[in-house]
């Protein structure tokens, strides 16, 4: 047996320094193990958007995980707002460590942090994310709520959706039903063949072109106000007698039947197309 003392002259000072140095190294290492060990169970995500999984093995991954079929699942897709800056690093760390049962991965050049809500709160969880997203100059958009994983791949371009479609100021995070309207007028603008906007809306502008009035915002705004005409009224600032004018005028026009709830639908669509 050898024993090994310390050389002569060695303050305690010294020694505590090494003490404390090795109570370092050992957090280290064990954070160390912590990072390789979620990083391993993080791999089963990436199978699933590979493909690589048959859905009996995928399952009962995921119950290892203890994560189960029917718990609601969603996805946020994190981007920096700000090429300059590199906080890859720092969110990795901090939001493994912020709960160890949801999972971060990079895929396709981007971050997309998978959390479990039977695990955790989202809105808890957001309320810590925010600051860190601030202060590292990123956002995010977030999927909705599902329970299927095999649509991880789906939810992660909601998320993506989310995203595009948002103002991507640092220190937010973007629901997708606020890029559902946004998206389908992008998708409709690319892809149609003809013109979509209603006809009558043609005939009202050319009719306020020549004769200096107001109906098509006036139809816009009731249409918004689900045509209340209290609210309508008040948002243009009329008397309600003059907004029913205004209403019998546009009908006479364009023939238009308010009625009737698809084409109340078809005319708002519109209007998102001529912006």
């Amino acid at each position: 047996m050898i024993s090994i003392s310390p050389p002569p002259n060695i303050s305690n000072g010294f020694l505590d320094l090494q003490d404390a140095l090795g109570e370092y190294v050992a957090e280290w290492l064990e954070h160390h193990d912590f990072f390789d060990a979620h990083l391993e169970r993080a791999g089963v995500f990436l199978d699933i958007l590979e493909k690589h999984l048959d859905p009996a093995t995928l399952y009962q991954r995921m119950e290892t995980l203890g994560w189960y079929e029917a718990d609601q699942k969603q996805v946020y897709l994190i981007s920096r707002t700000n090429e300059a800056l590199d906080p890859t690093h720092a969110i990795d760390r901090y939001l493994e460590f912020l709960n160890d049962q949801s999972y971060l991965i990079h895929y396709q050049g981007t971050l997309i942090y998978i959390i479990n809500q039977s695990l955790i709160d989202p809105k808890r969880l957001e309320k810590k994310m925010l600051p860190l997203f601030t202060m590292c100059g990123c956002t995010a958009g977030k999927s909705p709520a599902f329970t299927n994983i095999l649509r991880l791949e789906d939810n992660i371009q909601a998320a993506r959706i989310a995203l595009e479609f948002s103002d991507r100021m640092a220190g937010t995070i973007h629901e997708f039903n606020e890029a559902q309207m946004p998206y389908l007028v992008s998708v409709l603008k690319e892809h149609a063949v003809i013109d979509l906007i209603h006809p009558a809306l043609h005939a009202l502008r050319n009719y306020d072109a020549s004769n200096g009035t107001e109906l098509s915002r006036t139809l816009r705004v009731f249409l918004e106000n689900a045509c209340s005409y209290v609210d309508t009224s008040a948002e243009l600032f009329i008397h309600r007698s003059t907004l029913l004018y205004r209403i019998n005028r546009i009908q006479e026009i364009s023939g238009l039947d308010l009625e009737n709830a698809s084409i109340r639908l078809h005319l708002q669509i519109s209007y998102l197309l001529m912006e």
